[in-house]
């Protein structure tokens, strides 16, 4: 930033060098400000900056993310000056979004905003983004919907449920871009008869792609090497920014720019591999007598085919093939895992740059199940004028992901569903003839399924993204900007499914129609720019104020054919040699447009900081496509002057804000159905009505809190107490038969989410050549409560009849009940709740010198998950547990209670563990400066476990991205842990 024109005439030229106050090294990319003013300068690569102050100038002012801010003193004649930073370790003094192209120091922030920087994202390879961050953001809930699946597919739940029926994901916001975290539903649906496929119109249809198919939501493409921080924006006044896409929260990924300076090159290296983090604990049969015993007594269809023992031994005889591990031999996939990542930084003239490729390989655990990713990013910035600036932010994604089959189905093809009905006795192995064998005990052999069904996903994807600065004019006191962000998101996305008609299960499918394929190809299109303009004024002692305006458009669409073919030709995956084909297409577009204003001002030597917004957004989505909704928001933090040594700061804060969420799409209308009538094709009305009058649900949050600093800033504790409460909410309401609907959209309803979130970071220990601890740890809890309903209360969500979502005035939105238990209210009994009652967790980082340890735990206590895969086991009756009395005794209440599968889903997880070392310099002198840094590192990924949950894992949902009823576990993939090494180098 370089000042030209003044209100004063620049007496005096300046020149400095700013140094790390510990290491003594240079620091580029400083900002030196002439307090009070616009005028200011940015270091080069060795630290030096030069300016012209103007005749009334008292200090500096220099910030640097990863230090603490300070202002010097400047003396009259003054022309040469030495600054020194101390390094932010605990990440005191970040900018945070403010708006759409504004920012403010978090020592200013009135909201609670969690950053999350480079170094944290990166401590542990994991496979997504959001596995990355989990257990790093007070106030979200981050968990998998399908086990140790390759590829991803989590849900993020930030300040508790924001909606029942419309969205309940975060907006995703890259380099100011939006982009896509849609899940498009593979459609595995069709091969294992799952259940809950819906056509275009609503209608649960056969074949159809399904919320169970467990699919991958498109966050999981982006690459975390490329990210220089994470930004979570909470509460609706920091949100509402973006409007009602960003009612559930925003995470704002900002990638990694060029750096000042000469070019330097980063290249990473990492070896690793996934591994089964649980099996469960199964019968086994060590001898022939075992297994003979085992059948004659234990399987009813001994007796019911065989007249005699001895009859029922020859049979056991014949398929014994010694004892077995099926979990092993399914889920010990031993292949090996990599990533390769290299990029390179620094500064042509005017041109800065960031170019980064990676190429990586997640193996699965179980057989024929990985995910590979390969993606190139170029992030350019050019100072055409020192008032008009052009960065271009480009990425390319391709992926492939091979999930398997694993969850729900109702033709015995899950592995685990396979293994309640098989006894560890009975051969699955490849025949040395290259045949298969049968299950004599179940429809599939899971080795075939797994080796033989296709499940690819293929991916390619675009994120363009730019922004054009042009300062206006700039004088010593004020300046105006204008700023120019634009992109787009452009995915394709492609399955091409294949169970071979050859395979058992596939012999006796339900419909007599062996051999599935499924073609489902989406194209999902995102398209946003925004015009901003701010003005900064500083032109008064005790004024620093900042107005922007700005406008925004966005532009999404999706285009999703899918053709399941039924009853193939043996050899041929293409769904159209199947004799029977259905096919469905899935079309949805939606405009949304909005404006903002906002007022940002720091009063009282910035002590006192306030801010004012408004947005006003229509979108195609709503019932009325010309009508704006306006969401306000006010914000205000005080930071109270130093009044003792103990304490070197302490900062109020508090927050009020209003956001929207729209309505599902489609939900405005009454779609119809084909149908026939005496053999003509016809159109029928459908049993779901719509509202052409559906208008956003609506939010309204508060939060307040404190930010406390103590011990010569080397402790801060943060606590935040927040209401966010929801109105207007999309439901579904029966209606009249008479008038030829079962249901219909409407808006009404209330609930609240309240909830405490507290955060600790401390350095205990921090002493000269390199020894440090650094602490943090965090607390969250949130309650939930439904004020008012419009309607009778009634059940919620996808269930299966063995405890249910429910939604009643006065009890929590995410509460799980006992439908045949009715207690003295005529409501049914609660015997547990979706969500926890609290979330902790504990990071530690220990340097000595160079080396360096990390670990990560995270603590969940209370909420619950029906463990439906006991219920496999324990209801085939077989006494394939190992715990065959422990299987007759949960299976003894089940009968008694329909709801005694509900466990508890307290767990407590190491979910990092890392310990790295950089190697002295004098190892790689002989390369002449070609290499200036190396270091060697071991990492480990969701290494250990403890819970009381006798599943696989407590923490996944066999039912994807649902927004109340997700703890349930029918038969999913299990969990995996990761161990890696890895070479990081310098150039």
């Amino acid at each position: 930033m370089g000042g030209r024109a003044s209100a004063q005439e620049p007496v005096a030229r300046l020149i400095g060098h700013v140094t790390d106050a510990t290491d003594k090294i240079p620091i580029p990319a400083a900002q030196v400000t002439v307090t009070g003013t616009t005028i200011g300068a940015l270091t080069n690569d060795s630290g030096v900056f030069a300016l012209r102050l103007p005749s009334d100038a008292k200090s500096l002012t220099v910030r640097r993310i990863g230090y603490r801010q300070t202002t010097v003193t400047l003396t009259a004649g003054q022309t040469d000056i030495a600054i020194t930073l101390e390094k932010d370790v605990l990440k005191l003094e970040q900018q945070v979004i403010t708006g759409v192209a504004t920012t403010v120091s978090s020592r200013n922030a009135a909201n609670d905003v969690a950053v999350v920087t480079s170094a944290q994202i990166n401590e542990v390879p994991a496979p997504t983004v959001e596995n990355a961050i989990q257990g790093k953001v007070a106030g979200a809930i981050i968990s998998s919907n399908n086990g140790g699946a390759p590829g991803g597919g989590l849900q993020v739940q930030i300040r508790g449920i924001t909606s029942i029926n419309a969205n309940a994901e975060p907006l995703y916001v890259v380099d100011g871009v939006i982009v896509n975290n849609e899940t498009i539903n593979n459609g595995i649906n069709a091969i294992n008869n799952s259940g809950g496929g819906q056509n275009s119109t609503g209608q649960q249809v056969a074949n159809a792609p399904s919320f169970e198919d467990s699919g991958v939501n498109r966050i999981a493409d982006i690459n975390p090497s490329d990210i220089e921080s994470i930004e979570v924006l909470k509460g609706a006044s920091a949100s509402a920014i973006y409007g009602s896409k960003a009612s559930a929260g925003v995470v704002i990924i900002t990638t990694k720019k060029g750096k000042a300076g000469k070019a330097a090159w980063n290249a990473s290296t990492r070896l690793g591999h996934f591994e089964d983090a649980k099996t469960l604990p199964l019968r086994t049969f060590p001898t022939l007598a075992s297994a003979q015993n085992w059948y004659w007594t234990d399987d009813p269809a001994a007796k019911a085919t065989y007249s005699s023992k001895p009859a029922s031994d020859a049979f056991i005889k014949s398929v014994y093939a010694g004892p077995q591990d099926y979990q092993n031999q399914l889920f010990g996939n031993n292949q090996a895992s990599y990533e390769g990542d290299v990029s390179v930084s620094g500064t042509q003239n005017a041109t800065t740059y960031y170019l980064s490729g990676t190429s990586k390989y997640d193996n699965g655990i179980e057989n024929n199940t990985g995910y590979n990713k390969q993606s190139i990013r170029s992030n350019i910035s050019q100072d055409f004028t020192s008032n008009f600036k052009v960065s271009a932010n480009l990425s390319y994604v391709h992926d492939n992901t091979r999930r398997g089959i694993t969850g729900n189905d109702n033709i015995g093809i899950s592995p685990y569903n396979v293994f309640s009905t098989t006894p560890q006795f009975v051969s699955f192995k490849e025949l040395s003839s290259g045949a298969w064998p049968n299950n004599p005990f179940g429809n599939a052999n899971p080795l075939a399924d797994a080796a033989l069904i296709s499940t690819p996903e293929q991916v390619s994807r675009f994120i363009g993204g730019g922004t054009i600065d042009w300062t206006v004019f700039e004088q010593e006191h004020q300046s105006l900007k204008f700023t120019v962000i634009g992109g787009a998101d452009l995915t394709s996305l492609s399955d091409l499914l294949y169970a071979p008609p050859t395979l058992q299960v596939e012999q006796l499918e339900p419909s007599g129609l062996p051999g599935t394929s499924v073609s489902n190809t989406a194209t999902t299109n995102y398209f946003n720019y925004s015009f901003n303009l701010s003005h900064h004024f500083t032109g008064l002692s005790w004024l620093d104020a900042t107005t922007s305006l700005g406008y925004t458009r966005d532009r999404r669409s999706t285009l999703n054919p899918v053709t399941v073919g039924q009853n193939l030709l043996t050899g041929v995956d293409a769904p159209t040699v199947g004799t029977v084909q259905t096919n469905f297409l899935y079309r949805t577009e939606q405009l949304d447009q909005s404006f903002y204003g906002q007022e940002q001002l720091l009063l009282l030597d910035s002590h006192l900081a306030l801010t004012a917004g408004l947005t006003g957004e229509r979108s195609t989505a709503d019932g009325f496509i010309d009508q704006f909704y306006y969401y306000p928001r006010f914000s205000g933090s005080f930071r109270v002057p130093q009044f003792t040594k103990a304490i070197n700061e302490l900062k109020f804060r508090v927050a009020y804000g209003q956001s929207g969420n729209l309505p599902t799409y489609g939900a405005k209308y009454t779609p119809f159905i084909p149908t026939q009538e005496g053999g003509l094709n016809g159109l029928g009305a459908n049993s779901l009505h719509g509202d052409p009058g559906l208008r956003p649900e609506a939010e309204t949050e508060i939060e307040t809190g404190f930010d406390l600093t103590v011990l010569d800033s080397r402790a801060q504790l943060s606590a935040t107490v927040y209401q966010k409460r929801l109105s207007d909410l999309l439901l579904l309401s029966p209606i009249a038969p008479s008038i030829g609907f079962q249901q219909q959209w409407y808006n009404g309803g209330q609930f609240t989410n309240q909830g405490l979130e507290v955060a600790l970071t401390m350095t205990p220990v921090q002493l000269r050549q390199g020894i440090s601890w650094v602490s943090t740890s965090t607390f969250y809890r949130n309650y939930s409560v439904v004020n008012s309903l419009p309607t009778t209360p009634g059940p919620i969500g996808n269930t299966y009849g063995f405890g249910e979502g429910f939604m009643a005035v006065g009890r929590s939105v995410s509460e799980l009940v006992n439908a045949a238990a009715i207690g003295p209210n005529g409501l049914p009994v609660q015997v547990g709740d979706f969500q926890p009652s609290y979330r902790v967790s504990f990071a530690n980082e220990v340097n000595f010198g160079p080396v360096r340890l990390y670990g990560l735990i995270d603590w969940s206590r209370g909420g619950s998950t029906i463990n439906l895969t006991d219920l496999y086991f324990d209801g085939a009756g077989l006494q394939l547990w190992g715990d065959s009395a422990q299987s007759a005794k949960r299976f003894a209440r089940f009968l008694a209670n329909p709801t005694a599968y509900v466990q508890d889903a307290s767990f407590v997880k190491v979910r990092q563990l890392a310990a790295s070392w950089t190697l002295p310099a004098q190892w790689f002198a002989f390369t002449r400066g070609r290499i200036n840094s190396a270091k060697l590192s071991v990492t480990a990924y969701n290494v250990f476990n403890w819970y009381k949950y006798d599943g696989l894992d407590p923490e996944l949902s066999t039912n994807g991205n649902q927004t109340v009823t997700r703890g349930q576990e029918i038969t999913n993939y299990p969990p995996a842990r990761s161990y890696f090494f890895g070479l990081d180098l310098g150039f």
